[in-house]
């Protein structure tokens, strides 16, 4: 007759067993256990069983022969494997070795708390490599931007170390990127990456630092414990955030923080398929292997690890030195939700010892997060002006669906993910800004591309050849509100046509109560002007290439136009209302600084509050966003009027000063910047009128491609054989190119139009 379980007994039933049950009874027997030969380390998780062990119901053919050591490479957790501790041994012996005085260093099959419940031991014979194994010699260096998964590198006592760049974090008001504290090293310490063999600076070490903290911070099980959990997190003040992308390499854009307290961490994160990018390793896949592991006793205190990370099934696993800083990811479907931060390995012996098993060590990011008091940066721009990933890409994409001409609109769509997202795309927060491509879609290519090449050469992604510098941050805006001695400003100013030319634009820019320098002035409607007239030359010549590249390239600038704090002086706060703050520098000394009232305003509206409502917008756009009925223009002049034309309607619809006195009030009200209350705060003042200047510049793009078409139409007699997929190969060659489209300052623009 088959025993019955006693219902009302848990002694044997493993599968019950939580987490805390095995950390309460791996803290009440640690001590014991690690007093036994052999025994190098503990941890908790779920019985591991031999890749060779049949499954239950399955013979097993061992003939009562003991079965040898049982190894981290040779065994895995099954979906029948029950909680357990595990305990790491330097060298594996049979029970029949332990008798007489050796009895005391038998490892038990399990431990037995006092309220009955047994917790079941699982042993592994795990030695630990001392020398660590050398670093790839292939490391990838960023090109352009910069972003988590790159190697960062620092100078300690003379030696310089590579390691890995975690992802970008900020405490609201500032930005950094986040390592470990034995990267990022002491206060003030400079950091580094290379650029084209060329060292560049990229930070310092900031005073916000973790070491270690008690582990009962971490889990109620450790309460009373000496134990420690290793924090090992330091960050970077970054010295320019706009060289900076949210997006890990080779990973993408991060999701949802796998956000891991006391009330969810169960043993469900064992197995548990993870994934990360390290300097040195590249794409690692892998998942978790342990809990809370204790490798080390100093002066009587533990040192503990969150996660142990191994091998997921049969794939093969590595982590080499420079991996350390490396950002793991939990992997939830297609999404990529960061999880812990590496800090070290462990390399164990392998194959009977003839080889290797590495294991990566890593800390918690909800815990690191807390400690430190910051919030992971998941879909942060590019740069501070840049109008968001729905101004540029979505007017774009709206705008096709805007075009009048069939045959234009059917090359356009055919070419859609050349110039911008799909739906999807867009949707789901994709970035641009990918560090795996060569290429970069047109409607950012003046931010991604033209713009990082200001100050001296640029290298486009993909390896290709240096370009020379170019002037292309002016093109992107016009501050058309600001007055001039005569009270007047630029909005004024065009409203008779003939002044919206270069040469009175300089005049208005020379005047002293403006006194803007020319080399530096803004000349937003003369940039489209100049692509204009580059789309209809292509179109009557029947360049497929050259006409989709400028067409792609000329909404990015409509982008810009529509968008009210790239057209005003108020673009970052009211510098007419200054407030002034003294800093104080590491060298001692300390200067006054004034910000602008509502500095900060700009990436709020134009990223967070923008990127917060995606979906909104994209819905409303597709049912706003149809052919229009105005007038199409022709030339140069016609474009920059425009788009002169667009700039009016967003001042009208938007004010800039609106916003700004928005801002204001929500930091009055002890809203943080760069939060979600106050990008809810910012919708719930402008969503109407956001959705009407988005609206207002997909129709002008749109206007804008058919009027070129029209006009190339009318110089050959006939439409533009222009039609099917291009290469985006030969994109990237064009827009590359110094001499396609060269960004030029006011006092040159005229030349060109």
């Amino acid at each position: 007759m088959r025993a019955v379980l006693d219902p009302l007994s848990g002694a044997h039933n493993f599968g019950s067993l939580s987490l805390s049950d095995l950390l309460q009874a791996r803290e009440q027997f640690h001590v014991h256990l690690m007093n036994k030969d052999n025994v190098v380390a503990t941890a908790v998780g779920r019985y591991l069983i031999r890749k060779s062990d049949p499954c239950p119901g399955e013979h097993a053919d061992h003939n009562g022969k003991p079965k040898g050591p049982k190894r981290l490479e040779d065994a895995e957790v099954r979906d029948y494997s029950w909680p357990s501790i595990l305990v790491f041994v330097s060298r594996w012996e049979e029970p029949e070795a332990f008798h007489g005085a050796r009895s005391d260093d038998f490892v038990p099959r399990a431990v037995y708390m006092p309220d009955g419940r047994v917790v079941p031991i699982c042993v592994v014979l795990a030695d630990k490599v001392e020398r660590q194994p050398d670093a790839a010699a292939n490391v990838h260096w960023p090109t352009e931007i910069l972003g988590g998964g790159y190697p960062i590198l620092a100078d300690v006592q003379g030696e310089e170390h590579v390691a890995t760049a975690g992802c970008m974090v900020t405490d609201g008001h500032t930005a950094y990127m986040l390592t470990n504290r034995h990267v990022a090293g002491q206060p003030g310490e400079v950091l580094f990456t290379l650029q084209e063999t060329k060292k560049v600076r990229i930070g310092v070490s900031a005073a916000i630092q973790g070491t270690k903290i008690p582990a009962c911070a971490v889990h109620s099980a450790f309460a009373g414990s000496k134990a420690l959990i290793n924090i090992d997190a330091g960050l970077v003040e970054v010295d320019d955030k706009t060289r900076w992308t949210a997006q890990i390499y080779r990973i993408g854009r991060l999701g949802r923080l796998a956000d891991v307290a006391e009330e969810n961490m169960s043993l469900r994160l064992i197995g548990a398929e993870v994934m990360a990018c390290g300097a040195s390793s590249q794409l690692m896949t892998g998942a978790i292997f342990a809990l809370f592991y204790r490798y080390t006793s100093v002066g009587g205190v533990e040192s503990m690890t969150e996660y142990v990370i191994g091998p997921s099934g049969s794939s093969a696993f590595s982590t080499l030195p420079g991996d350390s800083g490396t950002l793991w990811n939990l992997v939830d479907g297609d999404e990529k939700r960061p999880l812990a931060l590496q800090w070290g390995g462990h390399v164990f012996v392998s194959g009977r010892g003839s080889s290797t098993s590495p294991y990566a060590l890593a800390t918690g990011l909800s815990t690191i997060c807390r400690e430190l008091g910051v919030e992971v940066v998941r879909d942060w721009a590019i740069s501070d002006d840049y109008w968001g990933m729905v101004g540029h890409l979505t007017i774009a994409n709206r705008a096709i669906q805007a075009v009048r001409n069939s045959n234009l609109a059917a090359f356009m769509g055919a070419n859609l993910r050349s110039i911008t997202f799909d739906n999807q795309q867009l949707s789901n927060h994709a970035s641009p800004g990918d560090p795996n491509s060569s290429f970069i879609p047109l409607s950012d290519v003046p931010d991604l591309v033209w713009k990082k090449s200001d100050g001296g050469p640029r290298q486009v992604r993909g390896g290709r050849d240096s370009l020379s510098s170019k002037s292309e941050h002016p093109n992107h805006f016009a501050d058309m509100d600001k007055a001039d001695s005569n009270g007047q400003t630029l909005l004024q100013i065009c409203q008779n046509p003939a002044n919206i030319n270069p040469a009175r634009w300089i005049q208005y820019y020379q005047d002293p109560a403006v006194g803007e320098d020319i080399k530096h002035a803004g000349l937003l409607p003369f940039r489209v002007g100049q692509l204009y007239k580059i789309m209809v030359e292509a179109a009557a010549k029947d360049d497929a290439v050259t006409f989709l590249t400028a067409s792609g390239v000329v909404s990015h600038y409509v982008g810009d136009a529509c968008q009210p704090l790239h057209i005003s002086y108020l673009h970052d706060g009211d510098p007419a209302n200054g407030r002034t703050h003294t800093v104080h520098h590491r060298d001692g000394t300390t200067s006054d600084v004034t910000d602008p009232v509502a500095m900060g305003v700009h990436s709020d509206y134009e990223d967070l509050m923008i990127d917060d409502n995606t979906d909104e917008i994209l819905g409303f756009l597709q049912g706003s966003v149809s052919p229009g009925t105005g007038a199409l223009f022709t030339g140069p002049q016609g474009a920059a009027n425009a788009v002169v034309n667009l700039m009016q309607q967003t001042f009208g619809t938007l004010p800039p000063g609106d916003i700004v006195a928005a801002y204001t009030d929500a930091l009055g009200q002890g809203i943080r910047k760069k939060s979600h209350p106050m990008a809810d705060f910012l919708w719930s003042k402008f969503r109407d009128q956001t959705l009407r200047v988005l609206t207002e510049g997909s129709v002008t793009l749109a206007l804008l491609w058919d009027s070129a078409w029209a006009e190339a139409t009318q110089t050959l007699g006939r439409e533009p054989a222009i039609s099917g997929v291009v290469d985006q190969d030969r994109l990237v060659e064009l827009y590359s190119d110094p001499s396609f489209a060269p960004s030029l300052t006011i006092d040159q623009i005229q030349s060109v139009l």
